[in-house]
């Protein structure tokens, strides 16, 4: 079966092979502004598409509120509101009649539900067979899952049919073409605003945030002049050809931040969120922005701003969850984690994080309990087997101490881990430590000393090894 990468880099070479860069005078038909949405472009750079583009319909609250649940509210719904059908021929997209089912799939994918999303892409394709919306909007929701064969081989199939150079898809499919510029249109700077390989394929579970750019460009202060009211060319760029680019702003925050002026930052960041309130990464930056000034509460509102938006995305649950634990609102970091756990039943980082958490507050009971419970689900997760003999090996409860059980978990996670990890054999000397095995024990912690020599923790034990192991010599004597 082709790699993922390499099925996401074909799709996202249709863009200019299917006609894309040939429609772009024509006016924005209903599906692919449901389309660029489901893909997962800013909603203001296809608010810019319609300014400078027009639309080819008129606009009814039915299609609005599509557009809104797909995460288009603030400005593309503004824009959408106040234009009227422009006359120019019809763009290529394929018929402009039902869209059901994609503005379904672009909603979905908008919360982060992938897996719904895919069921309503197949049918999108179905619904719209001469567009390439859906078939690209599969790209963003398989990203990441394992698709089964046949079911792989008809989305190529399909893509392949709205490929002008069949040959050349084929190419890029096998690794065997380089992708050439297969995002030129969407980041053609006629339309100021380049959504990226990132933004316009990333998975929603698969979501980061630390700064990134709508735009894909960094404005700091190395590329900028020293006058904070002067910007670069890129962002004097962005500003001339429209001010209402969540991604300018975006921007234009981190610029800010970069000289020291944050209050200019907050205002360029609010006014992002104006243009698009329900991205997720926007709030998500902007939560990063509050947490790196030491404002807690507003990085947490932030965060929760996130989850709300995408109530499917792993990750917006995971970052909200390790800053409520960082904040010492434990009660709500559970919630959150077991929250992802009802969505993911198999996330160890969740798994691992509620199991400190309990063990934190001395509930043997409820740690035991999540590992086995992620066990039944993922029996070959040696971390967690891990974290399950290092609890029985080392709790305080006689009822949750259990010598003969951690030391066969122990063996166990060190035998089918794919390499040598240093936390895993130290688990297991602690294990032969209490089943009475010191001078074995000693042993196999010198091995996890040699594999961690900067860790604290195992070099301060590997003297309690030491002397357990000379007091069961000298018994012996």
């Amino acid at each position: 079966m082709k790699s993922r990468n390499a099925l996401a880099a074909f799709l996202l070479a249709l863009l200019p092979l299917s006609g894309f860069g040939q429609s772009r005078r024509a006016p924005l038909s209903r599906p692919e502004i449901l389309g660029r949405l489901a893909i997962g472009q800013s909603p203001s750079a296809i608010a810019n598409f319609v300014k400078v583009r027009g639309i080819e319909f008129s606009i009814s609250d039915d299609f609005l509120s599509r557009v809104k649940l797909a995460g288009g509210d603030g400005i593309l719904v503004e824009r959408l509101s106040a234009t009227g059908p422009t006359q120019f021929p019809a763009s290529n997209d394929g018929v402009d009649g039902s869209y059901e089912h994609l503005a379904r799939c672009a909603e979905l994918l908008h919360t982060g539900d992938n897996e719904k999303g895919r069921e309503e892409c197949w049918a999108a394709m179905d619904e719209l067979p001469d567009s390439p919306w859906p078939v690209l909007a599969m790209g963003r929701a398989g990203y990441g899952a394992a698709i089964p064969q046949e079911e792989m081989a008809e989305l190529i199939r399909r893509a392949q049919a709205l490929a002008r150079n069949p040959t050349e898809a084929e190419a890029l499919l096998s690794g065997g073409a380089p992708l050439k510029d297969s995002v030129a249109e969407l980041a053609n700077p006629e339309f100021s605003d380049n959504p990226a390989p990132y933004y316009a394929l990333g998975a929603p579970s698969n979501r980061t945030y630390g700064g990134v750019l709508m735009g894909g460009n960094r404005a700091t202060v190395d590329d900028s002049p020293s006058d904070e009211n002067q910007f670069n060319p890129w962002l004097q760029q962005m500003l001339a050809s429209d001010r209402d680019l969540a991604s300018t702003h975006t921007a234009l925050a981190d610029y800010y931040q970069t000289t020291g002026n944050l209050e200019k930052a907050v205002s360029e960041f609010q006014d992002a969120l104006r243009l698009e309130p329900d991205n997720a990464e926007l709030h998500g930056t902007f939560a990063v922005f509050y947490g790196a000034q030491g404002d807690y509460d507003e990085e947490i509102a932030e965060l929760r701003e996130a989850v709300r938006i995408v109530p499917y995305g792993l990750e917006e649950r995971a970052e909200l969850a390790q800053v409520l634990v960082q904040q010492g609102h434990a009660d709500e970091a559970i919630r959150e984690w077991r929250e992802l756990i009802d969505l993911s039943p198999g996330d160890e980082r969740a798994c691992e994080a509620l199991g400190e958490l309990y063990i934190q507050r001395k509930d043997w009971k409820s740690a035991v309990a999540e590992y086995k419970r992620l066990l039944e689900v993922r029996p070959d997760s040696s971390d967690i087997e891990n974290e399950l003999a290092w609890t029985y090996a080392t709790s305080p409860d006689p009822e949750y101490r259990k010598p003969a059980e951690a030391l066969a978990i122990a063996r166990r996670a060190v035998q089918t881990s794919e390499e040598s990890d240093a936390n895993f054999i130290d688990t297991l000397a602690e294990a032969l430590l209490i089943n009475g095995r010191a001078e074995e024990a000693l042993e196999t912690e010198k091995q996890a000393a040699e594999l961690a020599p900067t860790d604290a923790n195992i070099q301060s034990r590997l003297e309690r090894f030491r002397q357990a192991a000379e007091e069961a010599k000298s018994v012996r004597q």
